[in-house]
């Protein structure tokens, strides 16, 4: 959606609101232009940060080199799909990608907010993480796992079964990266730990409250 400019102004010195919208799964969403970054968020955490969302701009930087290699993008917790902007943006990279939300509404915003089908091969989907990876037969060379409820990664997406998933879902030469939030040191370690357990090549990014891994085979 085209933005006129004078918001775009606006947005240097404080968030300007463009839509707010009631949702079953996260009750009030609300998008914004900050400093000419889309921004979602709802009552207690921000769900996307345009191309400065640290999620996916901090790891990207990691696997840089490779990045013009991953031909295929899963992203398990879609927000406006800053993970894709990012990579379409600032590394002029468009792999087949398919934007997993189980919220039907930030789904649509994403596509009434975010340009980013202009290859038409992007698809949206409206599923559970969990289950969508249970279903899927197809391999990804790069899976974005980004699912919270507020500021908590469900339990689901914590244990040794989801990563498993994970695993198998990835090509030989693929790369997983969690987003990770810590609620105690426990649950931070039986994660490490199961991922471990599926992968041979792990790096970790803190910042702030946020744990990044960027997990491989090879």
């Amino acid at each position: 959606m085209k933005i006129p400019f004078y918001k775009k102004a606006i947005s240097y010195f404080f968030p300007f609101k463009l839509k707010e919208v009631n949702s079953v799964k996260n009750n009030l969403l609300r998008v914004y232009l900050f400093r000419n970054q889309m921004m979602l968020s709802c009552a207690d955490a921000i769900y996307s940060q345009g191309t400065s969302y640290e999620p996916f701009r901090l790891p990207f930087k990691k696997i840089k080199k490779e990045i013009s290699s991953l031909n295929s993008f899963l992203l398990l917790g879609t927000g406006l799909g800053s993970a894709l902007q990012i990579l379409q943006e600032d590394y002029h990279h468009y792999p087949e990608s398919i934007l997993v939300d189980i919220d039907e509404e930030v789904l649509a915003l994403s596509k009434e907010w975010m340009n980013l089908n202009v290859k038409n091969n992007v698809e949206w989907i409206c599923e559970d993480a969990l289950l969508f990876l249970k279903e899927s037969t197809n391999k990804y060379d790069l899976i974005g796992v980004d699912v919270f409820k507020g500021t908590c990664v469900p339990y689901d997406i914590q244990t040794e079964y989801f990563i498993n998933l994970c695993a198998e879902r990835l090509s030989p030469n693929g790369i997983v990266i969690f987003n990770f939030i810590s609620q105690n040191k426990t649950d931070a370690l039986l994660l490490e730990g199961n991922m471990k357990h599926k992968f041979k090549n792990i790096d970790t990014i803190q910042h702030f409250l946020n744990t990044f891994y960027v997990c491989k085979n090879h």
